[in-house]
């Protein structure tokens, strides 16, 4: 049977079968491509997202070992900078010689460092950790050819000042306080208060003196002699390297021993101190606008190592990075 479409022409109805099945038949094909193409995006995806995802924790594996993976250095290259290391806060305790020298080799290990700054602000601390910390910046600066500096800030004594006097040459303000060499080793006596509420520690040890520190038991004349020995050898072990790394800086007729702390105008006068300044006193004696600050290692922590990471992207790109100082936190 033939059909009259418009008057004139006349379609079969097998040929209008024909047609509409191959009309369907397109939209079936396209239809099928359509949800191939998706299937393979969303196997993309899901594939990519696996893919970043271990490649996201290989690198914060790698940077809780202390390695940082940078995946931005090829694009940029990075002016000299002044690498600065902070002290803050009492050694020993904010600041340990386990977190600070690692801070300490990376400034000293990064191809932009022209010199190393240890900007101090600490009442001292920990002997034990001082010197390690002092002994690792001596040895970087006997086998670098960077310079180390120490700038004090607000202050600098004790334990802060055993680690500066072993850079090349200390700086500090005006209003800076500088020294305090000596020891001092402190220990509470509560045992008064244990006996008004009737309470009492019975305490066994092998030897007269092991615990002569003991806080709930009264203290002897044998203990406390030896305690004050025990300061006096530390405060003259802390003269005797005074003496030793600045030997011919050194006023005669100072008692450095002490335990007093001067201002930076008279520290330097007696020669605890080289130059009265700065941190922007050694950027401008170095001609270097730029700084970066490493901070005591830390473990990483993901959103930590997503900062650096767009930290490090910044810098690649110069209309960013120009004008700008950059910090590790």
């Amino acid at each position: 049977m033939d059909l009259d479409i418009a008057g004139n022409n006349t379609v079969s109805e097998a040929e209008l079968h024909n047609t509409m099945a191959s009309i369907l038949l397109a939209d079936i094909l396209k239809e099928r491509r359509s949800e191939r193409r998706w299937k393979l995006f969303r196997r993309f995806m899901i594939a990519s997202f696996f893919i970043g995802g271990a490649v996201l924790y290989a690198m914060f594996y790698t940077s809780t070992l202390g390695i940082k993976v940078n995946i931005f250095e090829r694009f940029k290259e990075r002016e000299p900078e002044l690498a600065v290391v902070r002290i803050s806060g009492t050694i020993g305790e904010l600041v340990t010689a386990d977190t600070l020298i690692p801070a300490i080799r990376s400034a000293f290990e990064a191809k932009t460092t022209k010199a190393v700054v240890l900007q101090i602000n600490s009442p001292g601390g920990a002997p034990g950790d001082a010197e390690r910390i002092g002994s690792f910046v001596r040895e970087m600066r006997l086998s670098s050819e960077i310079p180390i500096h120490a700038v004090i800030e607000g202050i600098g004594a004790s334990a802060a000042y055993l680690i500066a006097m072993e850079t090349d040459s200390i700086y500090a303000g005006r209003y800076s306080l500088v020294g305090s060499i000596g020891a001092v080793l402190s220990a509470w006596e509560a045992h008064q208060l244990l006996d008004r509420i009737g309470v009492q520690q019975r305490t066994f040890s092998s030897g007269e003196l092991k615990s002569m520190l003991n806080p709930f038991a009264p203290p002897n004349e044998e203990g406390n002699a030896k305690a004050q020995s025990l300061v006096d050898e530390m405060g003259e072990m802390f003269r005797e390297d005074l003496m030793l790394a600045r030997a011919k800086k050194l006023t005669s007729g100072i008692d450095y021993g002490t335990g007093e702390v001067w201002n930076g105008v008279v520290a330097q006068e007696i020669g605890l101190v080289d130059e009265i300044g700065t941190i922007e006193s050694i950027q401008s004696k170095y001609g270097l606008e730029k700084l970066r600050v490493y901070r005591p290692f830390r473990p990483y922590s993901f959103m930590r190592m997503m900062a650096e990471w767009a930290q490090d992207l910044g810098m690649a790109l110069p209309w960013i990075s120009e004008g700008y100082s950059y910090e590790l936190r």
